[in-house]
């Protein structure tokens, strides 16, 4: 009961119309292997490696736990599929689209004040606690950071929070998506949609092999120019969803396998710079997004509730996770019983990541999911008026 209860109440708050828990528990699979990664990177930093890494099969884990990045890839696809699915439905059925004042409101009322908060926070501990960069570093930082334009500042990572980099190419997506939606959808039949989004996400794989070939586009490397495919295969799947959503109510074991195949390909060809195999990393991406639908086994793992409900809760996990690990691994590291590298990894998961948990849940339900209401700053007005009317009587 008391499981049950904690999970009703870190569930995300949205209206249970649009609630799809697929997309939820594939934020699950997306977040898991980031976190998998840069723990294993904070360890390893730490505690340093031992030679059994040198043994074919544990050195094998150690190199797809360093591919975890590919759930950041993940995670640009959900976000097409969110953000697109409003305005691909209006353009597809003949219906009013959502008002673009709204649709960015939305965005800033949602996405901010965690964010904000969490910058700040992270501030503090690196000034308090890390002492490892000057006051200016930290404060340049932090502003380009607040205003998601590090990595086109500066060219590095964030000071402050490292895994920002993604939200800044997110941010460039949420001002771009109504705009592609209208050029890729209104008045398209389905092969024009499928051609042209077929025909961006080619121009675009080779347009992400030219700023990386050359140093003077480094500081757009992770721009939306390197990761605009992912968020188009977001933008497929919704097309499918909302006009062929019999086909994906369909299961098959088939696709099980298919999800998996995609999704080892995925690990395979992640940092491919050969323009083949970006193209193999993008169908898989697809397919795989498409087999969380399809798939009999995996559809019923992303649909378990203590999957969607971790994964509704993935921007937060994703905001405290990176410097979480090295802060609560300063109390941990000292717990080493084997010079086996995997037994002493194994145990500071089993230490850190149940602390770390209770960080989110707490920020969570304080900061992240009062702010999925959207009337929450009226609601707050409201409050201090209230308050500010009882001290004057």
């Amino acid at each position: 009961m008391i499981k049950l209860n904690l999970l009703d109440k870190l569930k995300r708050s949205t209206n249970s119309q649009n609630f799809i828990p697929e997309i939820d528990g594939f934020r699950f699979l997306a977040i898991f292997p980031v976190c998998l990664m840069h723990f294993n990177t904070w360890f390893s930093r730490s505690l340093g490696r031992d030679y059994d890494l040198n043994k074919s099969i544990l050195y094998s884990l150690d190199y797809y736990i360093s591919r975890g990045g590919l759930g950041v890839d993940i995670f640009f696809a959900i976000s097409g599929f969110i953000l697109g699915f409003p305005f691909i439905r209006a353009y597809m059925n003949n219906e009013k689209k959502p008002k673009l004042s709204d649709y960015y409101m939305r965005r800033v009322t949602r996405l901010e004040p965690p964010y904000i908060i969490s910058l700040i926070f992270l501030l503090l501990i690196h000034l308090f606690v890390n002492h490892e960069h000057s006051v200016v570093e930290l404060w340049n930082s932090f502003t380009a950071s607040l205003f998601y334009s590090h990595f086109l500042v500066f060219g590095t990572w964030s000071i402050i929070n490292p895994v920002t980099w993604s939200l800044e190419t997110e941010i460039q997506f949420y001002i771009l998506a109504p705009f592609l939606c209208l050029f890729l959808f209104k008045n398209r039949k389905n092969i024009q949609w499928i051609v042209l989004i077929t025909v961006t996400i080619l121009i675009f794989i080779l347009s992400e092999k030219v700023v990386r070939l050359y140093p003077v586009f480094s500081h757009l490397s992770n721009s939306i120019l390197a990761y605009l495919p992912n968020f188009l295969v977001g933008f497929a799947v919704a097309a499918i969803y909302i006009k062929n959503k019999d086909f994906l109510l369909k299961k098959s074991y088939k696709f099980d396998v298919i999800g998996f195949l995609s999704f080892y390909v995925l690990f395979l060809f992640i940092y491919s710079k050969n323009i083949g195999f970006s193209v193999c990393f993008i169908a898989a991406l697809f397919l795989l997004f498409l087999s969380v639908f399809k798939g009999k086994i995996l559809n019923k793992f992303f649909r378990t509730k203590i999957i969607y409900v971790i994964g509704g809760m993935c921007y937060t996990i994703y905001l405290l996770h990176y410097v979480s690990f090295y802060f609560i691994g300063k109390f941990t590291s000292f717990l080493v019983v084997s010079s086996n590298y995997w037994i002493n990894y194994l145990l500071q998961i089993s230490v850190v990541f149940p602390i770390f948990f209770a960080i989110c849940c707490v920020f969570f339900l304080l900061i992240e999911k009062p702010c999925m209401n959207k009337h929450w700053p009226q609601i707050l007005w409201s409050k201090i008026k209230n308050i500010s009317a009882v001290r004057h009587i």
